[in-house]
């Protein structure tokens, strides 16, 4: 000790602020330097003895009018310590500078902050970024339950906190609606390091929920570790997906049922529980009414409307007539649909096809968001095509129900023409015969005959008619034409003994693609070929052919032939030939028979003289 206390006193002062870690630089009352410790020197790039004597301001004239000289001159006025920080451009750092002033002067120690104050700055920056994002931010210790550490504002909104502060003493635990999701987070944070896009039902402030899609990572700052979390409100997005899936399962509903009545329920239903508006109604078009009649309405609407009226005027008519939605978000504004007398403001009609139209109503103005108004125009799209389905089945069923009727009055007919008409004809027919044996020299038996033959061949053809109207829709069947020609041929050789037909060759036992109503071909054929032929003794012949895939009738006659223009047309219905009192059905009802089974029936010439009717009917192993 006293050999310290024999040191010069400037060598003391010097042992001691050489230990210090900051620059320090001493100035007298003057201003001027002193001395500059070896960190300072260093520091500003600058030797002791280069400034020393100098006062700082010619030294550093940069330091002159700025915050610098304030600080250092109040300090030695009022003797008081004092501190500051700047930011020096030439050495192109941050010093946190401490002014100590005594009674000889001033001892200014220098502290480079720059790698504190870029930390500053980046927090800074991060801190303005993090506040202007539209997501909600926190920032809370990894294991703790309590209270966040940092906010954004994003954050308080969607919490619906007052303020960050309050924000901030919430508890994190409290976030979450179910305290299991948090765990399973904090689980899965700690295994893998972060999450991304894990959706939870969150809790607010007031206690009311809401959906967020949450985004976490662990986070070392400073020397602590921070649990970093994003939420992004997906509330809506999650009540639409929840309204999309209400409106499938309505769809999958609809189409499983049978009357309109279920489907305008289902509609109903739907808008109320999972699009949100209570007042709802179906309305769909009543003849008898004259109007759109309520089908299903809802109970809310009844309450408000009373009685639900059938619709011929407003917007729910307006609808229906163009067939576009019609939209009123504020009905006051709307003087020529306004309606004082209810408590409706808002209205939307969306039609239904030719069916009707949906009206979804509200009591406020401005109810319905472009969300709400795509969800309801959806379900009403997928109703009308069910009621289109629904109403073409009810059409089909009162078609087949229409149908079967005038088979039942078909098949009275009938049995009226095959028995008791013919049966009647038949006797009269026998009894002219007998007059005519008896009275010769009187022409009317004769005509008497004859009319009464046309009237059995005209009920003949109304029985083919009956038949061929009572199979359509039947499937094919098969007949073998060895069952069915030859006894055609025996019953019109009976029924024209003056006329010859023969059989060329045998029939073969062929089955082909056809029901017992090619009976009535042969029969017309056959007939038709003695019918209209002039000769004394009418010719008819009659042959079967077959390929692999077709069995061949030919009936070939002597008659006077037919001219080729006529050939095509003698099918058609109506036409009877050349001097023919026929109905002109005959030959119709050929073409129509032999065609249902995908046959083939024509006319061409015979030689020498008369035609041949060609029919080709498709073989059953064909």
């Amino acid at each position: 000790m006293s050999e310290a206390g024999d040191l010069p006193p400037q060598d003391v002062h010097q042992r001691i602020v050489e230990r210090v870690s900051d620059a320090i630089v001493s100035i007298n009352q003057e201003y001027r330097c002193t001395y500059l410790n070896k960190k300072a020197e260093k520091l500003l790039e600058r030797s002791e003895v280069e400034l020393r004597g100098q006062t700082i301001w010619k030294a550093f004239p940069k330091t002159v009018d700025t915050i610098a000289e304030d600080k250092i001159k109040k300090s030695l006025t009022e003797q008081t310590q004092t501190s500051y920080e700047r930011y020096n451009t030439e050495l192109d750092r941050w010093f946190e500078v401490r002014i100590y002033p005594s009674n000889d002067g001033a001892s200014i120690l220098f502290t480079d902050i720059s790698d504190r104050k870029q930390r500053e700055i980046e927090l800074t920056r991060y801190e303005q970024i993090v506040e202007n994002l539209p997501v909600a931010v926190g920032q809370n210790e990894l294991e703790a339950d309590g209270e966040f550490s940092f906010v954004n504002s994003a954050m308080v909104e969607m919490f619906d906190a007052e303020s960050k502060t309050e924000a901030k003493n919430h508890s994190v635990q409290d976030l979450c609606a179910d305290p299991s999701d948090r765990e399973a987070l904090l689980k899965e944070v700690h295994d893998s390091g972060s999450v991304q896009d894990k959706e939870f039902k969150l809790k607010t402030v007031n206690g009311d929920t809401l959906w967020g899609s949450t985004t976490a990572s662990i986070e070392t700052i400073g020397n602590e570790k921070y649990l970093l979390g994003i939420i992004q409100d997906i509330t809506e997005r999650k009540q639409y997906q929840d309204a999309l899936n209400a409106l499938l399962d309505a769809t999958h509903q609809m189409a499983s049922a049978t009357t309109v009545q279920e489907v305008a329920e289902v509609v109903t239903t739907t808008i109320r529980e999972s699009i949100g508006f209570a007042m709802n109604g179906v309305h769909l078009y009543d003849e008898t009414a004259g109007g759109l009649a309520p089908v299903s309405v809802s109970h809310k609407s009844k309450q408000v409307i009373e009685e639900p009226p059938v619709l011929n005027e407003g917007i729910g008519w307006q609808a229906y007539k163009t067939g576009e939605p019609q939209i009123y978000h504020d009905l006051q504004a709307a003087d020529e649909i306004y309606n004082d007398q209810t408590e409706i403001q808002s209205e939307i009609a969306f039609p239904l096809g030719d069916q009707g139209v949906l009206l979804v109503s509200s009591t406020e103005t401005d109810a319905f968001s472009d969300r709400d108004i795509t969800l309801a125009n959806t379900l009403a799209t997928n109703a009308t095509a069910v009621l289109s389905r629904i109403q073409t089945h009810e059409q089909l069923q009162q078609r087949e129900k229409t149908v079967e009727e005038q088979r039942d009055n078909l098949r009275i007919v009938n049995k009226i023409v095959r028995h008791d008409i013919r049966n009647d004809l038949q006797l009269i027919s026998a009894y002219a015969d007998r007059l005519a044996n008896r009275t010769d020299e009187f022409e009317e038996p004769q005509k008497i005959s004859k009319c009464v033959t046309n009237a059995v061949e005209v009920t003949e053809t109304a029985r083919d008619v009956t038949d061929m109207v009572l199979q359509a829709g039947q499937p094919d069947e098969f007949v073998n034409l060895n069952n069915i020609l030859p006894q055609q041929i025996k019953n019109i050789n009976n029924s024209y003994p003056r006329s010859q037909i023969e059989t060329r060759g045998q029939i073969p036992n062929i089955d082909v693609v056809g029901s017992d109503m090619l009976e009535s071909v042969f029969r017309n054929l056959l007939s038709n070929a003695i019918q209209h032929n002039t000769k004394e003794v009418p010719e008819v012949t009659v042959s079967v052919s077959q390929t692999a895939s077709d069995a061949i009738i030919e009936i070939a006659d002597n008659g006077p032939g037919i001219p080729d223009r006529h050939k095509e047309a003698m099918f058609e219905e109506g036409n009877s030939g050349l001097e023919s009192d026929g109905t002109g059905l005959g030959l119709y009802l050929v073409k129509k028979v032999v065609g249902r089974n995908n046959g083939r029936v024509e006319v061409v010439d015979n030689e020498p003289e008369g035609s041949v009717f060609v029919v080709k009917l498709p073989k059953l192993n064909s």
